[in-house]
Protein backbone atom coordinates (compact mmCIF):
# COMPACT_ATOMS: atom_id res chain seq x y z
CA UNK A 1 0.00 0.00 0.00
CA UNK A 2 1.48 3.35 -1.36
CA UNK A 3 1.33 6.58 1.10
CA UNK A 4 -1.31 9.13 -0.33
CA UNK A 5 0.30 12.40 -0.47
CA UNK A 6 0.12 14.83 2.93
CA UNK A 7 -2.02 17.01 0.77
CA UNK A 8 -4.57 15.55 0.57
CA UNK A 9 -4.88 16.05 4.22
CA UNK A 10 -6.31 18.48 6.36
CA UNK A 11 -4.82 16.79 10.19
CA UNK A 12 -2.50 15.00 11.17
CA UNK A 13 -3.47 11.67 12.73
CA UNK A 14 -5.07 10.09 9.96
CA UNK A 15 -2.09 11.07 7.43
CA UNK A 16 0.55 9.19 10.49
CA UNK A 17 -2.08 6.51 10.56
CA UNK A 18 -2.19 5.92 6.89
CA UNK A 19 1.27 6.19 7.01
CA UNK A 20 1.73 3.87 9.34
CA UNK A 21 0.05 1.28 7.58
CA UNK A 22 1.56 1.46 4.12
CA UNK A 23 5.05 0.57 6.35
CA UNK A 24 2.93 -2.16 8.58
CA UNK A 25 4.72 -4.93 7.03
CA UNK A 26 8.59 -3.20 7.09
CA UNK A 27 10.01 -3.86 10.47
CA UNK A 28 11.61 -0.42 10.38
CA UNK A 29 8.72 1.34 10.88
CA UNK A 30 7.97 -0.12 14.29
CA UNK A 31 7.38 2.45 16.95
CA UNK A 32 10.39 1.49 18.89
CA UNK A 33 12.96 1.40 15.53
CA UNK A 34 11.23 4.83 14.51
CA UNK A 35 11.99 6.34 18.52
CA UNK A 36 15.60 5.14 18.26
CA UNK A 37 15.76 7.37 14.85
CA UNK A 38 14.39 10.59 16.69
CA UNK A 39 16.32 9.97 19.86
CA UNK A 40 13.90 12.54 21.39
CA UNK A 41 10.92 10.85 22.20
CA UNK A 42 9.98 7.45 23.71
CA UNK A 43 8.50 4.71 21.72
CA UNK A 44 5.22 5.02 23.94
CA UNK A 45 4.74 8.65 23.57
CA UNK A 46 5.53 7.96 19.40
CA UNK A 47 2.64 5.41 19.47
CA UNK A 48 0.21 7.77 21.51
CA UNK A 49 1.17 10.57 18.81
CA UNK A 50 0.39 8.22 15.66
CA UNK A 51 -2.94 6.88 17.11
CA UNK A 52 -4.29 10.50 18.56
CA UNK A 53 -3.78 10.03 21.72
CA UNK A 54 -0.93 13.02 22.39
CA UNK A 55 -0.07 15.58 20.54
CA UNK A 56 3.46 15.73 18.30
CA UNK A 57 5.88 18.05 19.81
CA UNK A 58 6.47 21.07 17.76
CA UNK A 59 10.21 20.70 17.96
CA UNK A 60 10.16 17.32 16.95
CA UNK A 61 7.93 17.69 13.64
CA UNK A 62 11.18 18.80 11.25
CA UNK A 63 12.96 15.30 12.73
CA UNK A 64 9.93 13.00 11.89
CA UNK A 65 9.12 14.31 8.82
CA UNK A 66 12.94 14.37 7.78
CA UNK A 67 14.10 10.94 9.37
CA UNK A 68 10.88 8.93 9.33
CA UNK A 69 8.84 10.25 7.04
CA UNK A 70 11.22 11.23 4.49
CA UNK A 71 9.55 14.13 3.40
CA UNK A 72 10.61 16.83 0.97
CA UNK A 73 10.87 20.42 1.10
CA UNK A 74 7.29 21.65 0.82
CA UNK A 75 6.13 18.05 2.02
CA UNK A 76 7.81 19.35 5.35
CA UNK A 77 6.40 22.59 5.53
CA UNK A 78 2.84 21.23 5.12
CA UNK A 79 3.58 18.88 7.67
CA UNK A 80 5.02 21.10 10.15
CA UNK A 81 1.41 23.25 9.77
CA UNK A 82 -0.50 20.20 10.50
CA UNK A 83 1.32 19.69 13.64
CA UNK A 84 0.82 23.53 14.59
CA UNK A 85 -3.14 22.48 13.42
CA UNK A 86 -3.31 19.72 15.23
CA UNK A 87 -2.09 21.33 18.69
CA UNK A 88 -4.64 24.20 18.28
CA UNK A 89 -7.68 22.03 17.34
CA UNK A 90 -8.56 20.77 20.94
CA UNK A 91 -7.18 23.86 22.45
CA UNK A 92 -9.67 25.62 25.17
CA UNK A 93 -8.69 28.57 23.43
CA UNK A 94 -12.31 30.84 22.51
CA UNK A 95 -10.43 32.75 19.35
CA UNK A 96 -9.60 29.39 17.22
CA UNK A 97 -10.25 30.86 13.70
CA UNK A 98 -11.00 27.61 12.09
CA UNK A 99 -11.00 29.02 8.79
CA UNK A 100 -7.27 30.98 9.32
CA UNK A 101 -5.64 27.30 9.91
CA UNK A 102 -7.39 25.81 6.83
CA UNK A 103 -6.23 29.18 4.90
CA UNK A 104 -2.70 28.59 6.30
CA UNK A 105 -2.57 24.93 4.91
CA UNK A 106 -4.04 25.82 1.76
CA UNK A 107 -1.51 28.45 1.00
CA UNK A 108 1.07 25.51 1.38
CA UNK A 109 -0.17 23.44 -0.60
CA UNK A 110 1.93 23.31 -3.93
CA UNK A 111 -0.07 24.80 -7.00
CA UNK A 112 -0.68 22.98 -10.57
CA UNK A 113 1.68 24.01 -13.15
CA UNK A 114 0.12 24.51 -16.38
CA UNK A 115 1.72 23.37 -19.19
CA UNK A 116 2.15 25.43 -22.20
CA UNK A 117 3.17 24.69 -25.73
CA UNK A 118 6.16 27.37 -26.78
CA UNK A 119 4.39 27.44 -30.13
CA UNK A 120 1.46 28.99 -28.69
CA UNK A 121 3.08 31.32 -26.49
CA UNK A 122 5.21 32.26 -29.74
CA UNK A 123 2.22 32.95 -31.61
CA UNK A 124 0.25 34.39 -28.99
CA UNK A 125 2.30 36.02 -26.49
CA UNK A 126 -0.81 38.02 -24.40
CA UNK A 127 -2.57 34.73 -23.51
Amino acid sequence: MQTQKIFNYSTLTPYLQDFLLSKKDNPAYSFRSMANKVKKISHSHLYQVFSGKRKLPIELAEDLSQKILKLDCNEMRYFKALVEVDHHLDSSVDTLDVQELEKKLFLLKPREIKVVDVDDIITRPLT
